[in-house]
This record gives C-alpha cells, structure tokens and sequence, in this order.
C-alpha cells in the first residue's frame, strides 16, 4: 500500500513539472516567436509551424513524464 501512495505521489509531481515545463516552453516559444521580423512571418507556413511546434512540445513533455519511471529501473 505504501508502495502505491509513492507511485501515485511520483506520477502527480511528474505531470505537474511537466505540464510547468510545457508552459515554460510554450511562453518562450511565442515570446521568439513574437520577436521575429515581420517579413518572417510572410514567407513561414503558419500551420507547419504550429504542427511542428506542438508536435515538439509534445514529446518534451512524454519525456519528462516517463524521467521518473524509468528512474527506477536504473541499477548501479
């Protein structure tokens, strides 16, 4: 039982940094994004960077996720 409250616990502080860490990204990422000139904007596909943006963004996040269960099976 206690076992399963830690790994409970685990999985909670591993979305939660997650997430803060997609949040933190998603912020810089527009914040670069903002900054460019604007002729950048006229000559990129806008959806393609949207889809490669999100799609980035998304595997960050699985990993960060999967850091703490992969953590255990380590063996020195």
């Amino acid at each position: 039982m206690v076992a399963g409250v830690f790994s409970g616990w685990r999985r909670l502080i591993a979305f939660r940094e997650s997430r803060l860490s997609e949040t933190r990204l998603r912020e810089q990422l527009f914040a670069h994004i903002m900054s460019l000139h604007v002729g950048y904007h006229d000559h990129a596909q806008t959806g393609q960077l949207m889809s490669r943006s999100s799609s980035d963004l998304l595997q960050i996040q699985s990993f960060i996720v999967m850091i703490p269960s992969r953590r255990r099976t380590w063996r020195w």
